[in-house]
């Protein structure tokens, strides 16, 4: 790969506007490199008269499905904010995935990494909420290990080149605290992390974030304020550094949801009446701010399930942010509660609309911390600066782009932090539109949309949310099921809603395809859970811990799935039949008896040593893998035989994972037989990435996979990687550019509904 020749501008010019923590020689970096897989060895490479580092994955000739290069890399990072890395890849659209990996104390902490496509030089910061850890959290003070590594899509070399790595301190006077320790509330924890986080990285603040396992008093003071996403989740040695930060050091707070009483009581917050959204007149929808109490805010989009309702709002306190419901109307409950002590914002952070939720959240945070608009703006405008100094020469808007940073650097010298962090993220968009060249939908296209609910958009009706949709140029609707919906006995109760549904999309011309949730059962009551398990009907893991999913292997399970698609296609002839977790949750499933005995029927012998000897390296291991990929195979052929038996134009689909190679192994997903059997009529490739070049080679590998593309219908995850509507726009694109049959949008919330899809104008 050539060196860009923007890239002189880059490296003479350009420099971070934050506060660096640790920049990593990266010449030192290579020699200490120790490769795996289908690795070679890290080396050196100047551009522009800089020392980078270049990794290549040498898929072609190494029978690996991965690449790994370790770094060492011993620093204390308890308070770092994250890390920052110059990039670019050459083939990347041939990886499946990518991912960045930190080993402190004895634990990998993980985060997916998704490099643009287009083989130029870009910046990512990724914050410290983006990584998960892969066991028991540790202190991050224990830092060991940097990890890059690049899992295969096809024969093709990938080339990953680092211009610039960095690990960043936090660029304001905030952190935030992650109590991730109790297993149960963890991983809601950090969803709920990554969405605060996310907002202000747009925002581009790079807060300090503290693990609880760092949680310290002495670790807890330098900052003025400490945002803590769900308080509850915290244990008591965390809690007591909180109250001790508050009260005798003066620290601000910023809580979300529920607070434990000792906490609420020293930030003098009142208690809220838990209170589900579905029990109020019209569900939440909004947060808008308070007249004139919070400056540069903006209402935006949140449908939370609940709130904590506070009707008396002590003196000391002054509400800055209301709830509104799905009509549009002020309730009477706050949803930001603010104090000398801090804020309070009565549910969790969503990131269901990043851009004005962003601003509303900087706007609260200024009323505690100076200085927050400047250091957003240094880092937004050191980010542009260095996208527009290694665009393409060709790009249609680059003179627009300049015209913008040009702007943006005035007002950031007249202080004006505010318009300079405004055209600096419009001179990057501009960037990112340019070689946006609109492709015609292709004939008999199917542009589908998942709903979570079967009663459509919060606060409308079916027959208005079709013709939303409809306007907007979809045509194919997939409305989940519920998930008590386990006999076909269960049915009657449901069948008015599902007949409605499906009549208000079929008077809009929308196809209806009932989204099925299978075996996967977590979001099922505990009290049905427990029934489950007491009927012996739930999955198991190595260990014979109990799973909240059914397993596939129980004759039971496998007759009530089969009666309800049965009744379901009798009852209302819907146009398809959509499975979704029609898998096992992961590999570490199902050890159940009934899986044992099924298992020990197929390889005609009884296991010596279960379960070792079908776990990895076991001597039946591949015997195991292929047992549990024709379990699922064999059940849904069974639900589409026994639906097209009644039904023959009902189409059965099922959602399943993207990478075929990894989901046999894992989750036991063998689509692409499922296709070449007849056991589907088509499949949903859950392709949730956050870039189009990424889809792209999802896409060419997929096709490459099946006989017919147009039996491959990918779902493109608007919601979980928050896309942009350029970014969706792209990734339409591709899909057009590809013989699919079309293309599948994750899912229907009003930000889709009522922003992104009128403004695509598809057609």
């Amino acid at each position: 790969m050539a060196p860009h020749r923007g890239i002189f501008l880059l490296l003479l010019l350009l420099t971070v506007g934050i506060l660096p923590a640790k920049m990593l020689e990266l010449e030192k970096l290579a020699k200490m490199g120790v490769p795996s897989g289908a690795a070679t060895h890290a080396g050196n490479r100047s551009f522009g008269g800089r020392v980078g580092l270049e990794m290549r994955a040498n898929f072609q000739n190494i029978p690996s499905q991965r690449a790994v290069w370790d770094f060492p890399l011993r620093t204390d990072l308890s308070q770092a904010a994250g890390i920052r890395l110059r990039y670019r890849c050459e083939n990347a659209a041939q990886a499946s995935q990518f991912n960045i990996y930190l080993f402190v104390g004895k634990t990998w902490y993980a985060t997916v990494f998704s490099p643009e496509a287009d083989g130029l030089w870009h910046e990512q910061i990724i914050l410290k909420t983006a990584f998960s850890p892969e066991g028991e959290p540790a202190a991050w003070k224990e830092c060991q290990k940097l990890r890059f590594a690049i899992w295969k899509g096809s024969n093709q070399p990938v080339i990953w080149q680092v211009l610039e790595l960095e690990v960043l301190n936090h660029n304001c006077n905030l952190a935030l605290l992650r109590g991730i320790q109790a297993p149960g509330t963890r991983k809601e924890t950090l969803a709920y992390c990554r969405h605060l986080g996310e907002a202000l990285k747009i925002s581009g603040l790079l807060p300090a974030v503290i693990d609880e396992a760092d949680c310290a008093v002495s670790i807890l003071r330098p900052y003025r304020l400490v945002l803590v996403p769900l308080p509850s989740a915290l244990g008591n040695g965390a809690l007591n550094s909180l109250q001790t930060y508050q009260q005798r050091g003066g620290g601000k707070l910023g809580l979300f949801h529920t607070v434990p009483p000792p906490l609420a009581a020293s930030a003098r917050f009142p208690t809220g009446k838990f209170t589900r959204s579905s029990t109020l007149i019209s569900p939440l929808a909004q947060i808008v701010p308070a007249k004139d109490k919070l400056l540069g805010a903006a209402p935006f989009r949140q449908q939370s399930e609940a709130l904590l309702a506070v009707t008396n709002v002590p003196k000391d306190c002054q509400t800055t942010a209301w709830w509104y419901d799905a009509r549009g109307q002020k309730t009477p409950f706050p949803a930001i509660l603010e104090n000398a002590y801090g804020f309070w914002m009565t549910h969790v952070y969503l990131n269901q609309d990043p851009e004005p939720g962003a601003r509303t959240l900087v706007a609260q945070l200024s009323h505690f911390l100076d200085g927050l608009p400047a250091a957003g703006a240094a880092t937004v405008l050191s980010q542009t600066r260095f996208a527009v100094a290694n665009a393409r020469s060709n790009n249609p808007r680059l003179a627009e782009a300049k015209a913008s940073l040009a702007s943006a650097e005035k007002y950031f010298q007249q202080g004006q932090f505010s318009r300079a962090y405004d055209l600096s993220r419009a001179s990057a968009q501009a960037l990112q539109s340019g070689f946006s060249a609109v492709v015609l939908s292709k004939p008999r296209e199917v542009r589908g949309i998942w709903s979570r609910r079967l009663s459509g958009l919060p606060g409308k009706t079916w027959a208005e949310t079709a013709r939303i949709l409809a306007r907007s140029g979809l045509n194919t609707v997939f409305p989940r099921l519920p998930d008590d919906l386990l006999t076909a006995q269960d049915l009657p109760r449901h069948l008015e809603a599902i007949k409605y549904c499906q009549a208000a999309c079929h008077e809009q011309h929308l196809q209806v395809h009932f989204w099925l949730p299978c075996l996967g059962r977590e979001d099922l009551p505990e009290a049905e859970r427990q029934k489950l398990a007491a009927q012996h009907l739930l999955q198991q893991d190595a260990a014979g811990q109990t799973l909240p999913w059914l397993c596939p292997s129980q004759p039971l399970n496998r007759q009530r799935l089969v009666q309800v698609a049965v009744a379901l296609a009798q009852s209302c002839e819907p146009d398809g039949i959509h499975l979704d977790l029609i898998r096992y949750p992961g590999s570490n499933a199902c050890f159940c008896p009934t899986c044992r005995g099924a298992f020990a029927r197929f390889v005609q012998r009884q296991p010596q040593n279960w379960p070792r000897d079908v776990q990895p390296g076991g001597a039946l291991h591949e015997a195991w893998k292929e047992f549990r990929c024709r379990t699922i195979a064999s059940l849904v052929g069974e639900i589409r035989t026994s639906v097209h038996k009644i039904r023959a134009k009902v189409r059965v689909s099922a959602a399943v994972y993207p990478d075929l190679a990894s989901c046999r192994q894992t989750v036991g997903q063998n689509w692409s037989g499922w296709l070449k059997d007849g056991n589907v009529d088509f499949v949903c490739p859950m392709d949730y990435r956050a870039t189009a070049g990424q889809l792209a080679g999802d896409l060419a590998r997929q096709v490459s996979q099946v006989g017919d593309p147009q039996t491959l219908l990918p779902g493109l995850g608007v919601s979980t990687a928050r896309l942009t509507l350029q970014e969706l726009s792209n990734q339409i694109q591709a899909t057009r550019a590809s013989p699919v049959a079309g293309f599948v949008l994750f899912e229907l919330t009003p930000r889709e509904a009522l922003e992104l899809l009128p403004a695509l104008k598809l057609r």
